[in-house]
């Protein structure tokens, strides 16, 4: 009877000890493919990081360009405005010379008709006047007739030459005209090229923003790839000292419970030896000291 309740025992710690090394096995494998995760994400982390590295490296490089280009264009809008201002001034400067070239025209329109007559024929017909009154014997009448004909002459030499001074003048507002059309259309021509590269940067600026955006946004969702990787890590970490921990507890159990199943084992076997024994005594047959030894012993813990 009482092997049958040792044998009871002895399957009760085997079974333990099977689901012990069940538990075993399991832990074994959830370690390896905690460690096999493990490795995986540290490998992708590295890879997350160098990339994320790149990237702001590319974004900086895009942030100083966009910089650099937007000094260039502060340059070319300062130009732009120097030339802008060169243009209003031109325009008024054409402005005041038109209205000058305008009275001038009227005035000159005056005193042209006296121009049909050349300056050196009246100064030459004045100096014969004048030399007739001189050298001439004339009486009052002729004298007062030479001496009128030389005021009308003189003021017809005045005019004319007053005409002369007018075309002159017209000649020169003309060029002058001409010049301040060159110097508008020279700035109209600088602005326009201007403002076609001032737009051309702009659009680049403008470009390379979006651009930088973009890669701002990769780098941020890289970092908190890169956070929740860490995290991942950390759990990973935390499970492997557990599981770690369980197995060196199952471990220890089961070596507890292979202890147990040799002493049971052993109890077992007295047990049994002792029932044969007992047989024996009933069959009148003497034992020897060994006999007794078991039979009267007790069974070692």
């Amino acid at each position: 009877m009482a092997a049958m309740n040792e044998n009871a025992v002895l399957d009760e710690i085997e079974r333990e000890i099977k689901e012990t090394l069940e538990e075993i096995e399991k832990y074994k494998n959830k370690i390896k493919s905690i460690k096999a995760e493990r490795i995986a994400l540290r490998e992708k982390l590295g890879e997350t990081i160098e990339l994320r590295r790149k990237l702001i490296g590319k974004h900086k490089e895009i942030v100083e360009k966009i910089k650099s280009l937007k000094e260039e264009k502060r340059k070319l809008v300062e130009e732009l405005r120097k030339h802008r201002e060169k243009k209003r001034e031109a325009y008024e400067e054409l402005r005041a010379t038109l209205n000058k070239l305008s009275k001038i025209k009227q005035e000159f329109k005056e005193y042209s008709r006296k121009l049909k007559i050349p300056i050196s024929e009246i100064r030459k017909r004045i100096q014969m006047l004048e030399w007739k009154q001189q050298t001439s014997v004339l009486s009052l009448e002729q004298e007062k007739e030479i001496i009128e004909e030389i005021v009308r002459l003189e003021k017809i030499l005045n005019e004319a030459e007053k005409a002369r001074e007018l075309r002159n003048t017209l000649l020169e507002l003309r060029a002058e005209l001409v010049k301040e059309k060159l110097e508008i259309n020279t700035a109209r021509e600088k602005i326009r090229n201007l403002s076609e590269r001032i737009g051309k940067l702009k659009n680049e600026i403008d470009k390379l923003s979006k651009k930088a955006t973009e890669i701002g946004n990769n780098i941020k969702e890289l970092s908190d790839e890169i956070g929740r990787i860490k995290e991942r890590i950390l759990e990973l970490n935390n499970e492997l000292v557990n599981g770690t921990s369980k197995l060196s507890e199952l471990r220890e159990k089961l070596n507890k419970l292979n202890v147990e199943k040799r002493r049971k084992e052993s109890e077992l076997m007295l047990l049994k030896k002792r029932e044969e024994l007992i047989k024996k005594t009933k069959g009148k047959r003497r034992l020897s000291l060994e006999e007794m030894k078991i039979l009267y012993g007790e069974v070692e813990e």
